[in-house]
């Protein structure tokens, strides 16, 4: 009986774990229109429903390396002052690792705001 039990254990335990998903490793580069590295840019790795949201800051390399889960599809989403926002749906992410994925940021998103005073 307890050797049935065992092997009842086992079999659950290896299939819960089978079924588990792996953390993976997703390379981003982040660059301008002139193929510069883009320092400081903050990359946001989005599950559909919301539930999962990886983020980081780009190196002055213009790299970042972010952790999310494998087999889950996730919207990337890339911005910094100065630029306009990148965003791109369906990146699918396996393990051990993703990417690199490069990203060209374009300039636009500047505000510039005079006041004028009469006198």
């Amino acid at each position: 009986m307890y050797r049935l039990l065992s092997i009842v254990l086992v079999l659950l335990v290896t299939r819960g774990a089978a079924s588990a998903q792996v953390p993976a490793i997703v390379d981003v580069t982040v660059f301008d229109s002139n193929r510069n590295p883009v320092a400081d840019a903050v990359v946001t790795l989005m599950e559909g429903a919301g539930r999962l949201r990886v983020d980081g800051r780009t190196a002055p390399d213009g790299t970042v390396r972010l952790e999310a889960l494998e087999g889950t599809s996730y919207s990337l989403l890339v911005e910094h002052d100065g630029f306009a926002p990148f965003r791109q749906e369906g990146v699918a992410v396996t393990a051990p690792k993703t990417g690199p994925l490069r990203v060209t940021l374009e300039v636009g998103g500047v505000r510039e705001e005079v006041t004028v005073v009469a006198r």
